[in-house]
Order: C-alpha cells, then sequence, then structure tokens
C-alpha cells in the first residue's frame, strides 16, 4: 500500500549540531592559572551589564569553557589570589593576550 498524498513521509534523522562555546586559557608567568574567574554578562542597550552572568573557574590547566551567548556580552576575568582583574566586552577580547605576567587565549571552538 502507498501512502495518501496527505501523510507526509518520515525524514531521516539530522546529526545535532555542536553548539559553540567560549574557552578561556589563562596563563601567569608561563604557567596555568587555575581559580580564576571567568564570567559572561549579557550587555543592555545602554553597554552596561545586565542580568545574571554564567561563572566558571579555570581548571588546573589554567581554562574554563562557557556556553555562547547569543547577545552582545562582557567577558569578566578576577584573579582573588593577584588582585588581576579585566573586563572587556566579548567581540574586542578575542585572540592571544599578554597583559603583564598573565597570558590570554580567547576563543570560540565548536
Amino acid at each position: 500500500m502507498g501512502q495518501g498524498p496527505g501523510v507526509p513521509r518520515p525524514k531521516p534523522p539530522e546529526e545535532p549540531k555542536e553548539e559553540r562555546r567560549l574557552e578561556v586559557r589563562t596563563l601567569y608567568q608561563g604557567q596555568p592559572a587555575p581559580g580564576v574567574l571567568v564570567a559572561l554578562y549579557p550587555l543592555g542597550p545602554n553597554l552596561l551589564p545586565t542580568g545574571r552572568g554564567t561563572l566558571r573557574l579555570t581548571d588546573q590547566e589554567g581554562r574554563a569553557f562557557l556556553p555562547l551567548p547569543s547577545a552582545k556580552t562582557l567577558l569578566s576575568l578576577r584573579d582573588p589570589k593577584r588582585g588581576f582583574s579585566l573586563q572587556i566586552p566579548l567581540q574586542e577580547a578575542l585572540g592571544t593576550w599578554s597583559l603583564g605576567p598573565y597570558q590570554l587565549e580567547i576563543a570560540l571552538r565548536p
């Protein structure tokens, strides 16, 4: 028996799409910097943070992974051990940075 004209054919399953994420790696004097607080905050129309942020601590390799938001976002890094603090719009932060004894790698990953 054939299917009638009103019955759609089943579609093949699609591959799940990998969501992009932000990877932040922090080094202090060339060594991984664990325990650095990495946060993403949505920015409002006045470019001030609004709402709750997404927070992560860097692991023993100095890495933190965060889901990538769709809105304009503020990236905040804070090392409570050494008093380092940085806030920058995410779109301006991508790349590799040297700031005094810190090296930062900020990249989007699939």
